[in-house]
C-alpha cells in the first residue's frame, strides 16, 4: 500500500466510530513516556493478516446448516479487505474430501444434521490403492469450490483492487475429537505418500481451475485434535508432500506444526525437526495460543526458528486482541497473524473468534460491523501490509509498549499501547515528515489527532487521554 493509501486508511477507518469523534483536546498529564524509533534496527518481514473462511453457517446450537450466511459473503469479505485490512487467507482442505460419499451436500441442504455430519467429516476412504495415480472420482470437490468461488474470490478481488496479492494458505485438516468420530479405513497420517497425492490434487485443483497457485502450505492444524498426527508423523508428511508438489511445479513456503498451545508446538517441533530432510523444506514455525500462554514460550519459539533460519506465524487465538498481537510480533517476531475467522451473527455472543458482525434482520440490507477487538487490530493490519519491516522501538515506560514499521514507500508507522491511564509522550527517532495519528479506546471510541510535522531530529508529542492504541502513520520518502 502506498503512503496516501495508508493515511487514507488510518483517516477513515471504522467510520461508524469516527462520525462522532472529535479532535482530541485533553489536560496534559505530568506523567510522560518516551518511544525512541530505531529504523536501523531490521526484524521480521510483514507477509499478512489471515482469516479462516467461515462465519456462522455451521450452526451447531440449531444443529443445521445456516444459510443466511450465504447471500452476504461477496458482502463480508469485500469489508474485511477494505475495512479490516485482511489480505491472507487459510484455506482448508479436511482429509474426508478423499471419499465418494458427498455428505457435505446434504448438510447444505438440510438433510443432515450438522452433528451427524461432524462425526463424519473426517472419515477417509482411499481412492485405489496406488498413491502415485489419482483417482479423482474418489475425492470430493463441492465443498471446496464453494469455499474458493463464495468466499477467497471475493476476498482476491477485493485485495487485488487495493493494489495487493491476496497470500493464500492452504491447510490440511484431520481432526478427531472424540471416539465417535469417524476416520475411515485410511490413515494419511501413516502413509505418507498417500498424504502426498491428497495435497496434490487439491493445488492442482486450485490452479487448474480458479488459476490460484498457493504461497503456503501449512502441513496439519492442530496435531492434537487428530489421531495419529504426532511430530515425527508431521516429519515425514511434510517430507513426500513437499517432493510431491516440488515434482508438479509447486513450491510452497511450508508452514508446520500448527500447535493448539506453544508448549505442544515445541515438543511437536524439536520431533518433526528429526525427521530427515525436513529442516530443508520447511520455512515457517507456526503457533496457535490456546491452554498454556506464556512469554517465555513465545520466545522460545522465536529462538529456535532464528537458530533454524525460520519464520514464525500465530495462526488462530480465538478472543486474541491487540496485546496478544503485539506480544507476538515484538516478542515473537511473527510475519503472518491471525484471530480466527470471517464473520458472526449479530444475534450471537460476540467471542473474539470472529472480525466482523453481520446483522441480517434486514436480509437485503445487511449491516456489517468490526467486532469488539477489530477496532484495535484494524489500524495495524490497515498500515502495515505486506513486505513492511519491523523496526526497532523502545518505551521507558512499562505500561506504554510500542512496535514500529517501515513500509517499501519509506513511510514509517508507530503503535503505542496504554494499558493504564493517559499522560504524555513523546516519540523520537522518526523520520521527518507530515504524521496522521489516531487514537482507540479500550472503550472502542475513535478519536482524530491533528495532523503532525516532525522536523529532522525533532521529537512528537502527544497527550494518550486514556487506555487504548494510538497509531502514528506518515514520513514517506517516495
Amino acid at each position: 500500500m502506498n503512503s496516501r493509501l495508508a493515511r487514507t486508511s488510518l483517516l477513515t477507518l471504522g467510520t461508524a466510530a469516527l462520525a462522532t469523534a472529535a479532535v482530541v483536546a485533553v489536560r496534559r498529564s505530568p506523567a510522560v513516556a518516551t518511544i525512541v524509533v530505531d529504523a536501523a534496527e531490521r526484524h521480521q518481514t510483514i507477509d499478512g493478516w489471515a482469516v479462516n473462511l467461515r462465519q456462522w453457517e455451521e450452526d451447531k446450537a440449531n444443529n443445521r446448516y445456516d444459510r443466511t450466511s450465504d447471500m452476504h459473503l461477496d458482502r463480508i469479505y469485500r469489508y474485511l479487505a477494505d475495512s479490516v485490512g485482511i489480505n491472507a487467507v487459510r484455506l482448508e482442505i479436511p482429509s474426508g474430501m478423499e471419499n465418494r460419499t458427498n455428505r457435505w451436500a446434504r448438510f447444505r441442504a438440510g438433510e443432515l444434521a450438522y452433528r451427524e455430519w461432524q462425526t463424519t467429516r473426517f472419515e477417509k476412504v482411499n481412492d485405489n490403492d496406488d498413491p502415485g495415480s489419482a483417482d479423482t472420482t474418489g475425492f470430493l470437490f463441492d465443498g471446496f469450490d464453494h469455499r474458493v468461488e463464495r468466499m477467497l474470490l471475493p476476498l482476491k478481488r477485493a485485495v487485488e483492487a487495493r493494489g495487493e496479492k491476496l497470500y493464500v494458505n492452504v491447510n490440511y485438516v484431520d481432526f478427531k475429537w472424540n471416539a465417535s468420530s469417524e476416520q475411515g479405513p485410511l490413515s494419511h497420517a501413516d502413509h505418507p505418500d498417500e498424504f502426498a497425492e491428497f495435497v496434490l490434487v487439491y493445488f492442482q485443483r486450485l490452479r487448474d481451475k480458479y488459476g490460484i497457485v498457493p504461497d503456503a502450505f501449512e502441513v496439519i492444524l492442530e496435531p492434537e485434535n487428530t489421531a495419529t498426527w504426532r511430530g515425527p508423523s508431521i516429519g515425514r508428511g511434510l517430507v513426500a508432500a513437499t517432493d510431491r508438489l516440488k515434482a508438479n511445479g509447486f513450491t510452497p513456503e511450508i508452514v508446520a506444526p500448527s500447535n493448539t498451545s506453544m508448549p505442544n508446538a515445541i515438543e511437536y517441533f524439536d520431533e518433526m525437526i528429526a525427521v530427515p530432510g525436513v529442516l530443508g523444506r520447511v520455512g515457517n514455525f507456526s503457533y496457535h495460543r490456546y491452554h498454556v500462554e506464556r512469554l517465555a514460550d513465545v520466545r522460545a519459539i522465536r529462538a529456535r526458528a532464528e537458530r533454524h533460519g525460520l519464520k514464525t506465524s500465530m495462526l488462530e487465538k480465538v478472543d486474541a486482541g491487540i496485546d496478544v498481537l503485539l506480544e507476538d510480533l515484538v516478542e515473537g517476531d511473527v510475519s503472518s497473524w491471525q484471530q480466527w475467522a470471517a464473520a458472526g451473527k449479530s444475534t450471537n455472543p460476540d467471542n473474539g473468534g470472529y472480525y466482523a458482525r453481520v446483522d441480517v434482520s434486514d436480509t437485503l440490507r445487511p449491516v456489517i460491523s468490526m467486532a469488539r477487538h477489530t477496532h484495535q487490530l484494524a489500524p495495524l493490519f490497515q498500515l502495515v501490509r505486506r513486505g513492511a519491516v519491523r523496526i526497532g522501538s523502545r518505551s521507558d515506560h512499562r505500561d506504554r509498549t510500542s512496535a514500529a514499521f517501515a513500509a517499501p514507500d519509506g513511510a514509517t508507522t508507530v503503535f503505542v499501547r496504554a494499558r493504564r491511564g493517559g499522560g504524555g509522550l513523546r516519540v523520537g527517532g522518526l523520520p521527518a515528515g507530515a504524521y496522521a495519528l489516531r487514537f482507540v479506546s479500550d472503550a472502542l471510541q475513535s478519536r482524530l489527532y491533528p495532523p503532525a510535522s516532525v522536523a529532522a531530529g525533532g521529537v512528537l508529542e502527544v497527550e494518550l487521554p486514556e487506555p487504548g492504541l494510538l497509531a502514528i502513520h506518515g514520513g514517506a520518502t517516495r
